[in-house]
């Protein structure tokens, strides 16, 4: 086990459909997310990926697909990377919160979860997968984690040990890098790596 280590890049879905688009909570990519999804393997071609896994749910499972198909592995879907919305009866993407409901999303990135999630069973829920993860992969693995802002900010939160929920600020599309050791230690090598889409993001366009 000396020596060993693998990485987690770890990728936050393109941009989805809006809430009212009638796609409930499990809404497609829109049409802006799939041309930023279509950059992702660009954006990644300097990493050797050795395998790459998604969320079970639909905006970020057709993000991964470009990737997969890229790299010439198959697409893995980890229930356990799903967010802390899975299940609920509907999905509002974070720029029309901040447009619609700013309080809420101010309380949501303080931590505050929506009413029936439970935090507790959320984040065990991806550190579990994380573990699972990690577990099965040889060593110098690439993994192309493909998830949500929610998921990868509960990784950073472990790794950074700070009792802030959401640490960091992530923007659809982008790239993060967690390394973790054979003995379990784990450093943030690049937190929200856009430049594959800067160009595409709304909130940098004004959007």
């Amino acid at each position: 086990m000396k020596g060993h280590l693998v990485h987690l890049l770890l990728i936050r879905h393109a941009l989805p459909s809006r809430s009212e688009q009638g796609h409930g909570s499990d809404p497609p990519l829109s049409e802006l997310g799939a041309v930023m999804a279509g950059r992702l393997p660009s954006g990644l071609r300097r990493h050797r990926i050795t395998r790459v896994v998604s969320s079970p749910q639909l905006r970020a499972r057709q993000t991964a697909q470009p990737i997969a198909d890229e790299f010439g592995v198959p697409l893995e879907v980890f229930e356990g990377l799903a967010e802390y919305d899975y299940g609920l009866s509907e999905y509002v993407p974070v720029e029309q919160m901040r447009a619609e409901n700013p309080e809420g999303l101010a309380r949501l990135l303080d931590g505050e979860l929506p009413d029936g999630v439970d935090v507790g069973e959320f984040t065990g829920r991806v550190k579990a997968a994380a573990r699972q993860l990690t577990d099965s992969a040889r060593s110098r693995d690439v993994v192309a984690v493909i998830t949500h802002g929610g998921v990868i900010n509960v990784l950073m939160q472990k790794a950074l040990e700070t009792p802030k929920l959401f640490p960091f600020r992530l923007d659809y599309a982008s790239i993060s890098d967690l390394s973790i050791s054979a003995q379990g230690r784990e450093a943030i090598v690049m937190v929200n790596n856009i430049e594959h889409v800067w160009d595409l993001l709304p909130r940098l366009q004004g959007r």
